[in-house]
């Protein structure tokens, strides 16, 4: 397993997990990829000196035992922070939705289900010209820390397109509320982004 980290160190993202990718979405400099799976070396150990020795210390009367304090009210636990959610809002008025979880990143998947009945996270399948979008078009991180989402072409056919501008595939870019994206060409497969919090 990868995970993958800015080093730059002008960056507010600097040393921070980010969707898998080459670039960091913030400051566009290349992303480091660390293996989780590599072994960690073990530290040699130290060699010391024998210690000088000391005489004991002086033994002193037990310390004075005193009452316990009066307990103070109890508070219930602040309430935790509830993530964002991000819907994508098709042209045709239906919506996809996707549920960013508050305490870990996630990956969702945008494409069309394959011949073997696999499907992606959202399916786009019934949607008026769906043959334009690849099987595995594109996906939407979720970034835990940062509650923010961002959306990475995955190397589709025909392009993935943030307010008419074209994305580089496998490097991630920012979603905001109200951005428009297009999967593929000719403006055939359009959303509006929708972000808020429930």
């Amino acid at each position: 397993m990868a995970i993958y980290k800015c080093n730059n160190t002008q960056c507010e993202m600097y040393d921070q997990i980010q969707p898998p990718g080459d670039y960091c979405p913030y400051c566009g400099e290349p992303l480091i990829e660390y293996r989780m799976d590599e072994p960690t070396p073990s530290p040699q150990p130290q060699s010391y000196t024998q210690p000088q020795s000391y005489p004991p210390p002086p033994s002193y009367p037990p310390p004075q035992s005193y009452p316990p304090p009066p307990s103070h009210q109890s508070y219930p636990p602040p309430p935790s922070l509830s993530s964002l959610k991000l819907c994508l809002v098709h042209s045709s008025g239906k919506r996809f939705y996707i549920n960013g979880d508050s305490s870990q990143n996630n990956t969702f998947y945008i494409g069309r289900h394959s011949s073997e009945g696999l499907s992606p996270d959202i399916d786009l399948t019934e949607i008026p010209y769906a043959n334009k979008i690849s099987r595995n078009h594109a996906y939407v991180f979720w970034n835990s820390q940062t509650q923010q989402y961002t959306i990475t072409d995955d190397g589709s056919r025909n392009g993935t397109f943030l307010n008419d501008k074209s994305l580089t595939a496998k490097r991630p870019y920012l979603l905001n509320n109200g951005d428009k994206l297009e999967l593929a060409k000719e403006h055939l497969v359009q959303f509006a982004i929708e972000i808020y919090q429930e």
